[in-house]
């Protein structure tokens, strides 16, 4: 599914924006090890902020109508 907004993007500037989207929302995940939210137990503020935007960044490109396969497919370590 595409939303008109992407479908007005000449094809290359569509996987911009989905490499854009992918990067910002990887970039955006908690890591693995934070010490601060193992002592506590649960996610600390830094890292359930970053979850909150990276929740963001998610629902900005599903209203793109990007999918989270197609976020898959781009995503970079």
């Amino acid at each position: 599914m595409t939303s008109p907004a992407t479908t007005a993007l000449p094809p290359e500037q569509q996987v911009v924006l989905r490499q854009a989207l992918a990067d910002a929302i990887n970039h955006r995940d908690p890591p693995l090890n934070c010490r601060t939210c193992e002592t506590s137990g649960r996610l600390c503020s830094q890292c359930s902020a970053g979850l909150s935007r990276a929740r963001t960044y998610f629902r900005l490109a599903r209203e793109f109508g990007i999918s989270p396969y197609d976020l898959e497919k781009v995503a970079t370590p």
